[in-house]
């Protein structure tokens, strides 16, 4: 089996670092691709999953980053200093994960932050939103996948 699924860090990866770790490993090990979107710089982005303990090629294949993907395509960006955050325009910025998922042919996105989904409306690429109910159920899923074979695309469609 193959296929790709992307996940968030803030919000996502950062709040339960134990039950994204087993289950990124075990749907790595089914030849699933893993990418992280967020929005920091990639440099940035690596450098927090590696200090959250998430690591290439055991956790995730790719890093794509917001701040990298708008200055890409010329959307304005600045910083500002009071926050010590990066912003950008809100379309340009809610928009920017589905058109990253669009691009790199990602079945599966996982976020906790529901102001993203409405992009997802109009691409393949299927948004789940990450609350309580789902992280138990990643929980679940993720057990049964250390004990047998899981169909991950289908278990995840569920959702």
């Amino acid at each position: 089996m193959s296929g790709s699924l992307s996940i968030d860090f803030f919000g996502t990866l950062n709040n339960d670092y134990g039950l994204w770790t087993d289950f990124l490993e075990e749907i790595r090990r089914d030849d699933i691709k893993v990418h992280i979107i967020s929005g920091p710089w990639k440099s940035d982005l690596i450098a927090l999953l590696e200090n959250a303990g998430f690591y290439k090629d055991t956790h995730y294949d790719h890093v794509h980053s917001i701040l990298t993907y708008l200055s890409s395509i010329g959307a304005d960006t600045f910083y500002d200093e009071g926050y010590d955050s990066w912003y950008s325009t809100q379309e340009a910025w809610w928009s920017s994960k589905a058109e990253i998922c669009k691009m790199n042919g990602i079945q599966i996105h996982l976020d906790s932050d529901i102001r993203f989904s409405e992009a997802f409306d109009n691409i393949p690429t299927r948004f789940v939103h990450i609350n309580r109910l789902v992280r138990d159920y990643v929980d679940h899923i993720t057990h049964v996948m250390e004990l047998e074979d899981v169909d991950y695309q289908e278990t995840l469609m569920m959702v």
